[in-house]
């Protein structure tokens, strides 16, 4: 296979960290006269992870598309670093991180060709919500999608949460604690080593059947040390309990943009409960399936890349 590049992706001024199968001067389409590549895949992350956590599944992927190359992509998000900082705490909108994704798909796939080179998002986490946002914003852009974690969620309504799902509410109740400065710098240390480290907390209760060592999480341990960058990623939950979010929410035609919804039966952020209702919901919606993968938690598919990745590169290829 071939080697991971480390190439920049941008919006603006703003610039994305990113890795690649293929150089910086092959990605655009204004350095080469004829693309090495006939597809995209953009590989979303989500929280607390950062770009290096679909390393796992990085080769698998590629490995299903030996007679067809492909671009693979997976940027470190808004926030991750000091160079795609938001000049505010309220740019860390889904809305924003999409127009994000728009720049990236813009600058790479020419307008004309839209409709000859697919582009694929798998969105994990917030990834998965920045993914269901962009594919409602931009649908022409997106040809299929895949999203981990995070169901649906927008076509239930509030009793339908304490009706079907109650678990739900206590699971989700971080969210709220994330919405105070004052509460969250102190209580959510994330950059703490240990076991008993609010990271180390996180990660055992949303996946509590990953048995993880700190070499897996220590790249995302380093990333939220630096300097800016918890205060910006948290900013991700403060943004979403807004007026802003009410009237935007991520609604997907799925007729247009077919997806692949996967979730953990044993994720402590999501309740199995909510997983199964959404699955309930949306079976009888054309082009998305809902799958929930027994044994695994939130991280799914760190957890268990093979499998993941198999339903990855199953659904975008027999929906191609």
């Amino acid at each position: 296979m071939p080697p991971q590049h480390t190439i920049i992706l941008k919006n603006g001024l703003k610039l994305f960290t990113t890795f690649s199968n293929y150089e910086q001067r092959l990605v655009y389409p204004s350095s080469v006269v004829i693309r090495p590549w006939k597809r995209v895949i953009f590989l979303l992350h989500g929280f607390p992870d950062n770009h290096e956590t679909f390393n796992e599944v990085w080769d698998l992927i590629l490995n299903s598309y030996q007679n067809e190359p492909v671009l693979l992509l997976a940027p470190a998000l808004r926030g991750y670093e000091p160079s795609s900082f938001a000049d505010s705490d309220k740019e860390y909108h889904t809305i924003d991180i999409a127009g994000d994704v728009k720049s990236w798909i813009s600058s790479i796939v020419p307008e004309d060709e839209h409709e000859n080179i697919p582009v694929h998002l798998v969105g994990h986490d917030w990834g998965a919500c920045v993914s269901f946002q962009t594919a409602n914003l931009y649908p022409e852009l997106i040809t299929l999608m895949v999203t981990m974690a995070i169901p649906y969620c927008v076509n239930l309504g509030v009793w339908e949460y304490l009706l079907y799902a109650p678990m739900q509410v206590y699971c989700s109740s971080y969210f709220f604690t994330m919405q105070f400065a004052s509460m969250y710098r102190p209580r959510f240390a994330m950059t703490e080593t240990g076991k008993n480290s609010y990271l180390d907390k996180l990660y055992r209760y949303w996946s509590p059947k990953w048995d993880y060592t700190e070499a897996d999480i220590g790249s995302v341990r380093n990333t939220l040390n630096t300097k800016g960058v918890i205060d910006a990623v948290t900013a991700y939950y403060r943004c979403f309990i807004s007026l802003r979010t009410l009237s935007n929410r991520w609604y997907v035609d799925f007729n247009k943009v077919p997806t692949l919804i996967l979730g953990g039966a044993d994720d402590g952020c999501m309740h199995k409960l909510l997983w199964e209702y959404e699955a309930k919901k949306l079976a009888g919606v054309s082009n998305v399936k809902v799958t929930l993968l027994k044994g695994l938690g939130h991280f799914l598919h760190r957890e268990d890349p093979k499998k993941v990745a198999d339903h990855i590169t199953d659904w975008l290829q027999i929906h191609a």
